[in-house]
C-alpha cells in the first residue's frame, strides 16, 4: 500500500525529494533495477492531465533510491490559492506499476523577492 507523503512548497523555489523503497519483510532496499518512476501533480485526482510533473529519475537503483525534483520556475506555475494532489509510480518491465508515495501539496507564497 502506498504511503502517504503530504508536501509543500515554497512560490518559486526548487524542490527535491530523495526516497528510499524498502521492502517491508527484510528491511533491505528494493531494487529498482528497470524501474521508471513517473510524477504528476493535479489539482483533482480524477483530472485526466497532469497540472505539472516532476522530473523523476532512479537515483541509486540497486539501493533503491529514486529521486524527484522540480525547478523554481516549474514551481512558480503553481497558484498558492490552489490545492493539488500528487503521487509517484514505478513502471516496471513486466508492465506492473505501483504507487509508492501519493499526498497532498500545499504552495506556501513567497515573502523575498527577487529583482
Amino acid at each position: 500500500m502506498a504511503q502517504t507523503q503530504n508536501l509543500v512548497f515554497y512560490h518559486g523555489d526548487d524542490f527535491e525529494l530523495i526516497f528510499r523503497l524498502k521492502n517491508k519483510g527484510t528491511g533491505l532496499p528494493i531494487d529498482l533495477t528497470g524501474a521508471e518512476p513517473r510524477a504528476d501533480i493535479k489539482t483533482d485526482v480524477h483530472d485526466t492531465t497532469a497540472t505539472l510533473s516532476f522530473t523523476a529519475e532512479l537515483y541509486d537503483a540497486t539501493d533503491g533510491t529514486t529521486r524527484i525534483s522540480l525547478t523554481g520556475a516549474e514551481v512558480a506555475e503553481l497558484d498558492p490559492d490552489t490545492g493539488y494532489v500528487w503521487d509517484v509510480q514505478l513502471h516496471w518491465p513486466d508492465d506492473t506499476i505501483k504507487t509508492y508515495l501519493y499526498g497532498t501539496i500545499r504552495v506556501l507564497p513567497e515573502v523575498t523577492r527577487g529583482p
